[in-house]
C-alpha cells in the first residue's frame, strides 16, 4: 500500500476517533487538512464538522507567492492532491 494512502487513511481515523469522542459538541479541530476527498466523505459520515488552521490550498497558494513553489510546479501538486495514491512524477 502506498505511504501517503496508509498515512491518509491513519490520519483520518484518528481525527475521526478523536471527533467521535467530541461528538456532543459536533465538531473536531485539527491543525492542518489536505482536503481529500475521502477524508471529507468520512467527516460527513460521521456527522462531524471539521474545523482547522490551515489546509493544502492554502500552503501552496503562500508556498508560489513566497517563490518557494514555481507556478509551473502549481499544476503538479494540485494533481498529486486529487489523488495521491495514482499520482506519479
Amino acid at each position: 500500500m502506498n505511504m501517503t494512502v496508509t498515512m491518509t487513511h491513519a490520519m483520518t481515523v484518528t481525527i475521526i476517533t478523536m471527533a467521535t469522542a467530541r461528538q456532543r459538541a459536533g465538531a473536531g479541530m485539527a491543525i492542518f487538512t489536505y482536503g481529500f476527498a475521502n477524508a471529507d466523505e468520512n467527516f460527513e459520515k460521521a456527522d462531524c464538522k471539521i474545523y482547522t488552521l490551515s489546509n493544502y490550498s492554502e500552503l501552496v497558494k503562500l508556498a508560489v507567492e513566497s517563490g518557494y513553489v514555481s507556478e509551473s510546479d502549481l499544476e503538479q501538486l494540485n494533481e498529486w492532491r486529487k489523488s495521491p495514491a495514482s499520482w506519479k512524477a
